[in-house]
């Protein structure tokens, strides 16, 4: 970060890089120490208890904002303000620690659609339960958006649900055009 004199002010920590690393990492220790439900029940867990988190800790005028978010507090408290993002006029990190938890559950997600892909094999079923499974999860996204909106700042359950719904149904749209047509 540089400020406004050309100053440089603090090297930004986190980054997309480091949140794929460090969601390929929490995710991957999840999937393997546990069973496929189970990852699937801990990953709901997850968005609910950052769903509350937000809620609790964030600004009681607006908790689903890039200001008034509660994951701005740890992000200062752990990583300092040097070395948070300040691209938006504000310090706020998108890959903040906190928005991390999320993003974690859909690398989770992501890894049960792709077993449920190679185990289901090459077929009409396997194929209708992706866009069955898609379609819910882009229609619970947008149920969840009223109590908590999508945000893809901040990173929401609501989002990380409908985002997964979307990459659902592009892949098994991917999957009938290549494979089966």
């Amino acid at each position: 970060y540089v400020d406004a004199k050309g100053i440089p002010q603090g090297v930004r920590i986190l980054g997309v890089l480091a949140r794929i690393a460090l969601c390929y990492f929490f995710a991957s220790v999840i999937i393997y120490y546990l069973k496929a439900r189970t990852a699937f029940l801990v990953g709901l867990i997850l968005l609910l208890l950052y769903w509350a988190l937000c809620f609790l800790l964030g600004d009681k005028a607006d908790p689903y904002s890039m200001t008034g978010w509660f994951g701005n507090k740890v992000d200062r408290a752990v990583l300092g303000l040097a070395h948070i993002y300040k691209g938006e006029k504000v310090p706020f990190d998108p890959e903040g620690i906190m928005s991390t938890i999320p993003a974690i559950v859909q690398v989770i997600f992501g890894y049960l659609v792709g077993d449920y892909i190679q185990k289901k094999g090459k077929n009409f079923e396997m194929l209708t339960g992706l866009f069955v499974a898609g379609i819910a999860l882009i229609l619970t996204g947008f149920c969840w958006d009223m109590v908590f909106p999508i945000n893809k700042k901040i990173w929401t359950s609501s989002y990380t649900i409908y985002t997964t719904g979307l990459a659902i149904i592009t892949i098994a749209t991917m999957i009938y055009l290549i494979e089966f047509k």
